[in-house]
């Protein structure tokens, strides 16, 4: 998950960055993320990016396959615009990673059904 602290009142900047990213990640394949904006706590120009991977190897697919994918897209005078815009609003940013593990959760039944594969997964018999 990454974490992105906006400077106050730069929500325009913040507004036109998102069209602009996810545009350009619209039609990369295997591209897997969503964002959130915080609404609770001290930190409320925060926003959250949560990327659900199965496994750490595929950062590689996420930061080779997709990055490249994307700045293809996006262009070079569109990419150097998102970043000009990100550095423009950002205040702090920070990455965390967490495993969600389904030996240690509680989840609803809608959730189970939802990913039963995740949730109720099966053990590979020993030789």
């Amino acid at each position: 998950m990454q974490r992105q602290a906006v400077r106050p009142g730069r929500q325009q900047e913040v507004d036109e960055w998102f069209k602009m990213y996810a545009a350009a990640y619209k039609d990369v394949p295997s591209a897997n993320w969503s964002a959130f904006q915080q609404t609770y706590g001290p930190n409320l120009n925060t926003f959250l990016f949560i990327t659900r991977m199965k496994s750490l190897s595929e950062t590689d697919t996420e930061w080779v396959v997709q990055y490249s994918a994307f700045k293809t897209k996006a262009g070079q005078s569109e990419l150097k615009k998102i970043q000009e815009l990100e550095h423009e609003f950002t205040d702090i940013e920070w990455t965390n990673l967490y495993r969600i593990s389904p030996e240690m959760s509680l989840p609803s039944e809608e959730m189970i059904k939802a990913e039963p594969n995740f949730w109720s997964p099966t053990t590979a018999s020993k030789p």
